[in-house]
């Protein structure tokens, strides 16, 4: 189950912000259809909206008096409706606000965690083109494994939160006269 909290949405009393970890959300927009209780809650008309943002879920009753009862069911449920893969956004393909924020909040989670705790570091330096280019640094800089972390970690979450994503690469290290070397440049092409 995913840790959420509640807070009021001011000057919206219909509106309950439900607070989620950063990398959470599968996508950002307007749900058209949302799995387990949440879905449920949708399509019996409880809830007449659910928009996802980068570190909340905003949840919208019919009416303000409906939260008395809907507050603590969905406080139940949607740390574990989060979970589940099956969200469908309202307005086709829906990709985050950037990819930059998506690749940071990324490597401020769980695969950062991964990657620290084995004396890595990984920066992002450029975004252009849904080209994600980091910087490996620490052991993860001669890692003979950094490709897995980059393809099975790294990608794979950023391409889940941002399907547009072309492709990871590891940027060249530059020497200290601000030249690069004569290193051989990761490049993890997308898949799709």
């Amino acid at each position: 189950m995913i840790a959420l909290h509640a807070e009021r949405v001011e000057g919206d009393p219909c509106t309950v912000r439900w607070v989620v970890p950063p990398g959470v959300v599968p996508f950002v927009g307007e749900v058209l259809r949302a799995p387990g209780e949440c879905g449920s809650m949708l399509e019996q008309g409880l809830l007449s909206q659910v928009v996802l943002e980068a570190t909340c879920v905003l949840t919208t009753a019919v009416d303000a008096g409906a939260w008395t009862e809907l507050g603590e069911r969905v406080g139940r449920t949607l740390g574990d409706d989060l979970a589940d893969t099956a969200w469908v956004p309202a307005r086709g393909p829906v990709q985050p606000v950037s990819l930059a924020i998506v690749a940071q909040e990324v490597l401020a989670g769980p695969v950062g965690d991964y990657i620290r705790s084995h004396g890595g570091v990984v920066e992002v330096v450029d975004t252009a083109g849904d080209v994600l280019t980091v910087a490996l640094r620490g052991v993860c800089a001669h890692c003979p494994a950094s490709g897995a972390t980059l393809n099975d970690r790294l990608e794979a979450e950023v391409r889940r939160r941002y399907p547009g994503l072309a492709s990871v690469r590891a940027a060249r290290p530059v020497s200290r006269s601000g030249v690069a070397r004569r290193t051989l440049s990761l490049a993890v092409r997308g898949r799709g």
